[in-house]
């Protein structure tokens, strides 16, 4: 496919007769201009099934509980060996 492109466009430089400007305009739209509706809508239910996800920095459930219970235990060893020494 790449091959293909490059000996096209090596083609098109030396002999610019082969490059049809017509064809290539109305390919341009249409990749470009008439994808626009499309874009809109995969970027809208893409935002809209984002926005239904929970929050990833906010931990849910016993996951949350467990998570402050190993804090303060960290916390609480590490000030127990600098008041110690």
């Amino acid at each position: 496919m790449l091959g293909a492109l490059f000996i096209f466009l090596v083609g098109a430089l030396r002999c610019p007769r082969w490059l049809r400007l017509t064809s290539l305009v109305y390919q341009l739209y249409r990749i470009g201009w008439q994808a626009i509706p499309i874009v809109m809508l995969i970027t809208f239910l893409i935002g809209a099934i984002y926005s239904i996800l929970p929050d990833p920095r906010r931990p849910l459930g016993a996951t949350a509980v467990l998570h402050a219970r190993t804090t303060i235990a960290v916390r609480s060893v590490t000030t127990a060996d600098t008041t110690a020494s």
